[in-house]
């Protein structure tokens, strides 16, 4: 069996594929996850742990896109880099906590910065969890997991 990973319009999917046949077996997504992180490198590494844990990702590279693709898409968690280009993180943060189709939606941070300022803000919002962007992929898919209780 191969495992099929498909990227359309940045929303990448698997699907199980036995060797000698065309039949696709579905894979029963654990969750819709939004990854909102503009570092590729991060963003492909944390995009396919989250994928070889059961999950369906969608990344968006900007903070225009986050807002409106967490607002319209209704992501069951949405991973948040705050140097997200076009409009930062925290205000995206901020945009969603105050709209109501998305005040309960999970949010986990990704901090690439150590300034007080910036956790201090953030840790306004006391239901979002906050990791350090670099080498936390485990530990994140860990949370989801039993942040979802999938």
């Amino acid at each position: 069996m191969t495992r099929r990973t498909t990227k359309t319009r940045d929303r990448i999917s698997t699907s199980d594929t036995h060797h000698g046949g065309s039949q696709a077996t579905p894979t029963i997504s654990r969750g819709k996850i939004l990854l909102a992180d503009d570092d590729c490198e991060n963003s492909k590494a944390l995009c396919l742990e989250l994928l070889n844990a059961g999950y369906e990702v969608e990344t968006v590279h900007d903070g225009t896109s986050t807002t409106a693709r967490t607002i319209d898409g209704h992501p069951d968690v949405l991973i948040l880099d705050l140097g997200v280009p076009a409009t930062d993180g925290l205000a995206v943060l901020e945009r969603l906590r105050s709209h109501p189709t998305t005040l309960d939606t999970p949010i986990v941070v990704l901090l690439s910065s150590t300034d007080p300022g910036i956790t201090q803000r953030v840790s306004l919002h006391s239901d979002v969890a906050c990791f350090q962007k670099q080498g936390t992929g485990a530990e994140i898919v860990s949370f989801i997991g039993s942040t979802l209780g999938r």
